[in-house]
């Protein structure tokens, strides 16, 4: 019976869990559970191919993923971003982040990429791609055209710092093999597969994990700030701002897009770093981004979601016009 709840709360509870549940012990309990058996686009044989730098970019043509609450149809380009191929020739705006940008679990026409195109009449070119920190995304723009470029929009995430800090410290993301890509792919297909109480077993080792053996170790569980367990993600983000600066001198837009909740004080460090730095800005989402504007069990923003951002950016936009 406790399967069965499982298995109707995950693949039908979306529809409908209303907003009240949001930020309770239960929907949070089922939220650990969907994410610690969801597929990453990134190692989906249909999605994503090997890249040597890159070590993925997703795959040229057409596919589609789903998880709980999702089921989405994706077109990628030659480069390998989730963007129409004419869009690659001279973008006049170029987005850099992780699955936030990218869209996770959003239709294409929905990304907050493709709606700022559409209110702006800026031709822009959606260069997120999941998972990818500052550092990927820096070298991703490197093989992108910038001869028409106005604006470049840069998505910050909680999850960059360990990438980042890995490039600064060798000035490479390291030797990248197939066989690794592929060893992923691999264990990426077993989580897709249901067997017999799946749903339960993952609950288990989430309480093991997290519970158990903390308790019987007697560690005192202790939830570090982000900013105590990076305390130089800020100048490790500016390095690859100033790198993006050198090969292009138009605005740069800031902007940080956290899981389940964007909080305020991230952004505010890079704004009271840039102060008085000519054509630099931030959009602050932690004052707009609510509970609602994400899915009930992905740390992803649902299509109101990508609403919201898109109407910001488009009001900064204009406003960096005016100035």
């Amino acid at each position: 019976m406790l399967e069965i709840a499982y298995l109707f709360s995950l693949n039908f509870g979306p529809v409908f869990f209303f907003d009240k549940i949001r930020n309770t012990k239960l929907l949070y309990h089922f939220q650990r559970v969907s994410l610690s058996v969801r597929p990453l686009i990134q190692f989906e044989k249909e999605c994503s191919r090997f890249d040597k730098e890159l070590l993925y970019t997703l795959k040229p043509g057409r596919s589609s993923f789903n998880h709980h609450e999702f089921d989405i149809q994706l077109e990628i380009n030659s480069v390998g971003l989730r963007d129409k191929e004419n869009d690659l020739a001279s973008p006049k705006a170029i987005f850099l982040g992780d699955s936030y940008t990218m869209g996770w679990g959003v239709d294409q026409e929905n990304t907050f990429v493709e709606l700022f195109q559409k209110a702006s009449g800026l031709k822009s070119l959606n260069a997120g791609v999941s998972s990818y920190g500052t550092a990927r995304e820096y070298l991703m723009f490197k093989r992108l055209q910038m001869d028409s470029l106005k604006l470049v929009v840069i998505q910050f995430n909680e999850t960059d710092p360990p990438e980042n800090q890995y490039f600064i410290k060798n000035q490479t993301l390291g030797i990248k093999k197939e066989e690794d890509y592929n060893g992923s792919v691999l264990s990426n297909s077993k989580l897709k597969k249901y067997y017999l109480f799946k749903y339960i077993k993952s609950a288990f080792m989430i309480f093991v994990n997290e519970s158990l053996i903390p308790s019987l170790k007697k560690e005192k569980i202790r939830n570090s700030s982000f900013e105590e367990e990076f305390p130089n993600y800020a100048p490790e983000f500016i390095y690859f701002v100033e790198n993006i600066r050198k090969m292009y001198n138009g605005d740069i837009l800031i902007t940080y897009i956290g899981g389940f909740n964007t909080p305020k004080n991230v952004i505010n460090t890079f704004q009271d770093h840039f102060k008085g730095s000519e054509r630099v800005h931030f959009l602050n989402l932690g004052e707009t981004l609510k509970p609602s504007d994400y899915f009930y069990l992905d740390d992803h923003l649902n299509t109101h979601g990508h609403k919201k951002v898109s109407d910001e950016l488009v009001r900064k936009f204009a406003g960096l016009n005016k100035d």
